[in-house]
């Protein structure tokens, strides 16, 4: 039981049933004594319908403009304004694009993920890179054989798994097989991709097989994210999750080299598909978080830098 301040209509319930509306001036106590019980044994609440329009502090808003945000947010979503795509539901791939008119660029997970590689390309070597789509090894020097992982032709079943020069046609799943030990890897670049596998313990284990020694991955993951089937979507991230899954496998996860990006207010952002341009350059970076210990607890992605022992940086094991 607690009272209600309203000045217009009460109801009292839950979403198994409600109370007939009560005209108030003031506050009511809100109980079954007063409203009856819709719901016998289940916990119920209050709902008021102001009579009139107008803005006033409620729970612990310290500003009128925090009672104009919630406004805001119930008014735009009503006209289909937000999310961007007009969609509150669905059509979350749509989402990172749609209020760049489709095109890509802008999106904010890319800003921070672009950050932290950019940022890694010292920490790591070649020359012998692994990418899903070869994209970001073009940035690194050290990466002069590149090999580039194609699952989706094989997926499709266009083709078989096989290797045909730098190019593995397959699944992670059957890394180390197409490979062989003979070809070890310097580096490999997961970007976006832990998401989409159904059994990342197993696709760590098999990055950890075609490594050689001292070699990293550059995984990012989200934490958070909508739902994107490419070519399915499966699974989100948390800081200690991605830690466990790698460190199973057998790698070393230096907690400074573990980062974080987004927070509570940029998962907002991210949720009505605003974009980097909404911010300022400053802003961008501020939602950037190094060290495990600093990543934030709303952050949206993940990332790592992770080694095949030995390396320096695996100290912090002993």
């Amino acid at each position: 039981n607690e009272n209600c301040k309203c000045n217009g209509h009460v109801r009292y319930g839950n979403g198994y049933g409600w109370s007939q509306d009560k005209p108030v001036q003031g506050q009511v106590l809100c109980s079954a004594a007063h409203f009856g019980d819709p719901s016998a044994g289940l916990s119920k609440l209050c709902g008021c319908r102001p009579g009139t329009f107008s803005l006033e502090k409620h729970e612990n808003s310290g500003s009128l403009l925090q009672e104009a945000l919630i406004f805001m947010i119930r008014f735009l979503a009503h006209l289909r304004l937000i999310p961007f795509t007009g969609d509150r539901r669905y059509h979350g791939m749509e989402l990172w694009s749609a209020r760049h008119a489709g095109k890509a660029g802008g999106t904010l997970e890319r800003f921070w993920i672009d950050k932290f590689l950019h940022d890694s390309q010292p920490l790591v070597q070649g020359p012998r890179c692994l990418e899903w789509g070869i994209w970001y090894i073009n940035s690194f020097p050290q990466c002069t054989e590149k090999y580039e992982i194609l699952y989706e032709p094989v997926f499709h079943k266009q083709t078989h798994p096989h290797v045909e020069g730098n190019k593995i046609y397959g699944s992670i799943y059957e890394l180390y097989n197409l490979l062989g030990p003979t070809l070890q890897l310097n580096l490999i670049c997961a970007t976006q991709l832990f998401e989409h596998l159904e059994n990342p313990g197993a696709a760590a284990h098999q990055m950890f097989q075609v490594l050689a020694p001292g070699g990293a991955v550059l995984v990012t993951a989200p934490q958070q994210a909508q739902y994107h089937k490419v070519p399915e979507d499966f699974l989100r991230y948390t800081k200690a999750g991605l830690t466990y899954i790698f460190e199973t496998a057998g790698f070393c996860v230096p907690p400074p080299l573990v980062s974080g990006s987004g927070d509570f207010i940029f998962d907002i952002s991210r949720n009505l598909g605003l974009q980097t341009f909404d911010f300022t350059a400053e802003e961008m970076m501020y939602g950037f978080q190094q060290g495990y210990d600093a990543v934030a607890d709303g952050a949206i992605t993940i990332q790592a830098i992770v080694y095949k022992p030995p390396h320096k940086a695996c100290g912090h094991r002993a």
